[in-house]
């Protein structure tokens, strides 16, 4: 900290708004940078934890129940809205945020409270940073009633659905715990999430293009560890990316056709719906569902946290027995 500040310009000063809302920030197209530590879900009572902090810097007086019942995921709430299940529209979290409600519809409602709240810090974040600007948040995961509830994945997804790409993502060992609390669900490994706002379509069509280019030569490579006489298929308009020469046992050759996809959140199996850097064909070229006539094998990439990747491989007839998108989770189960 003390070399940080050294090479800090003296004239920089910090100030407080007046409204301190995570939620409703008063600020439009301003911040270069966002750094965050959003609460853990169902973790900690943080108004308890830090009243200290929260009475000396004069944001509450008296009594902690109200802002406790302000606080991105509150406790406070009331009976009449866990009556229900809430979902949030991300697949992999609502199925968590069922399997609690059957065991504790409270927590549920705490948990989906949670995420919605920071979907509204996602896209107040979005509003008050500029072009370009860059979101930090430093968040992991927990258990809540035996469930494993992962706050980074939930939150990485709710990012892409505001606007935010995700410029990268990695995982950081905690070595000193604060909350001195010996509990078995104790976090001991934070993922830090650097988001990019990327304001239109041009932006996020270009990022998407780049990314599938690279996954692309990613799997070319490690195709041609394997089968060496692979080739990347550099024509536009083609229903796969990459073709392998297989060497026959009579001498011969197979040619095989594959299609790389990037998996995240789900794995699509249709073409032909975008065109490089503008997503947006000019051409009269039709969507296409993957099919034996488009391409020999599907083979889906997904990224992982630390750098490394998962290749699944899978034949396209088999795709007329089920939709035309998976979760990811379904295809990459070890």
């Amino acid at each position: 900290m003390i070399e940080f500040s050294q090479k800090c310009h003296s004239d920089i000063t910090a100030s407080f708004p007046d409204f301190m809302d995570a939620r409703n920030i008063k600020y439009e197209n301003f911040f270069d940078l966002s750094v965050a530590s959003p609460p853990y879900a169902n973790a900690v009572d943080y108004p308890r934890t830090h009243q200290l902090e929260s009475y000396w810097l004069d944001i509450t007086r008296g009594s902690l129940t109200p802002l406790k019942k302000k606080h991105v995921g509150t406790e406070s709430v009331s009976s009449n809205e866990y009556k229900n299940l809430h979902k949030t529209g991300i697949k992999e979290a609502d199925i968590v945020l069922s399997d609690i409600f059957k065991k504790d519809p409270r927590r549920s409602y705490i948990a989906y409270k949670y995420l919605d709240d920071m979907r509204l810090n996602l896209k107040e974040t979005y509003k008050a940073l500029k072009k370009d600007g860059r979101y930090i948040i430093v968040i992991g995961k927990n258990k809540i009633r035996g469930e494993l509830f992962e706050n980074w994945k939930y939150i990485m997804a709710l990012a892409e659905q505001i606007g935010f790409g995700v410029k990268n993502y990695f995982a950081s060992e905690i070595i000193k715990h604060f909350i001195k609390v010996p509990r078995e669900e104790r976090i001991n490994t934070d993922r830090i999430l650097v988001l990019i706002t990327m304001p239109n379509t041009e932006d996020k069509g270009r990022q998407a293009s780049i990314e599938g280019f690279a996954n692309e030569h990613i799997v070319a490579g490690l195709l041609m560890k394997k089968y060496q006489n692979v080739s990347l298929v550099d024509l536009p308009l083609s229903p796969y990316d990459i073709i392998i020469v297989r060497k026959l046992q009579s001498g011969g050759e197979d040619i095989i056709r594959a299609q790389v996809k990037t998996a995240r959140e789900s794995v699509s199996f249709t073409g032909g719906t975008r065109g490089g850097g503008d997503r947006e064909y000019k051409s009269d070229v039709r969507t296409y569902i993957q099919s034996p006539d488009t391409s020999d094998v599907v083979i889906g990439l997904k990224p992982l946290e630390n750098g490394a990747f998962i290749c699944t491989l899978f034949q396209p007839f088999l795709l007329q027995y089920g939709g035309l998108k998976v979760r990811a989770s379904e295809l990459f189960k070890s």
